[in-house]
Formats: C-alpha cells, sequence, structure tokens
C-alpha cells in the first residue's frame, strides 16, 4: 500500500506541476526590405489584463545571427505592463530578409507585435505582424 501511495503522490506532484509550469511565447516575423532597407523596428503591444515579463528581444539577420540592440536601440524593459507598448530596433547593412523575435511569459495570446523595415528617410518599406 505505500508503494501505491507514493506513486500516487509522484503523479499528484508532477500533474500539479505542470499545471502551474508558466509557458513562454515566442513572437516573430521575417521581412525583406530590399536594397534600400536601413533599419529594422520591432514593436509590441500587450492588451492582455496583466503584466508580460520580456525574457529576449532580437533581429536577426539572413544567417541567423543577431544583430547587437544597445540600450539607446531600445525602451522595452523586463515587464510589459498591461495596456503599454514598446519597441527595439537597429540599423542594417545587409542585403536579405532580417527577423524580429521576442520571447514573452506567460502567454502572449494577448501581445501582438509588428516589424517594420525602413529605409533611410524613415519611410516604411515593408512590414509583417509578429506572430
Amino acid at each position: 500500500m505505500k508503494k501505491l501511495s507514493l506513486l500516487n503522490l509522484i503523479v499528484l506532484v508532477t500533474l500539479l506541476i505542470s499545471l502551474t509550469t508558466v509557458q513562454a511565447d515566442t513572437l516573430a516575423g521575417v521581412a525583406d526590405g530590399g536594397l534600400r532597407q536601413n533599419a529594422v523596428i520591432c514593436n509590441i503591444f500587450n492588451a492582455g489584463p496583466g503584466d508580460v515579463t520580456i525574457t529576449s528581444i532580437q533581429i536577426l539577420n539572413k544567417s541567423g545571427t543577431a544583430y547587437q540592440v544597445t540600450p539607446g536601440g531600445s525602451n522595452c524593459g523586463t515587464v510589459l505592463s498591461a495596456g503599454t507598448s514598446c519597441g527595439y530596433g537597429v540599423s542594417v547593412n545587409n542585403i536579405g530578409v532580417n527577423a524580429c523575435r521576442i520571447v514573452i511569459n506567460p502567454s502572449g495570446a494577448n501581445v501582438r507585435g509588428l516589424m517594420t523595415v525602413r529605409d533611410s528617410s524613415e519611410n516604411v518599406i515593408a512590414s509583417v505582424e509578429l506572430r
């Protein structure tokens, strides 16, 4: 009987852990601004009722190498409060696709994003929703 009780306890603890484990979501998008692209900007908005934690922000080139997002290139902190937005961006000097990638916690069911590629005059030449 003790084995059964211990087994039941292990199953219960495992179930509780799986129910309380917070899952992270990744929002991402890929766009190509062609020869005129000069900057990539990633914006996110929290339309949900609670805060989300931003665990990672990245802009990647076509090789998958992350650009260095400097503190001056981002107004995203570690927490995105309900009803607020933030953004980050980098100058790009490549021809080809770039990608925005944002990891948030908990689930971002109510978090939306937009990636824009801009030319040297700040005109949007390509945009894509982050999903």
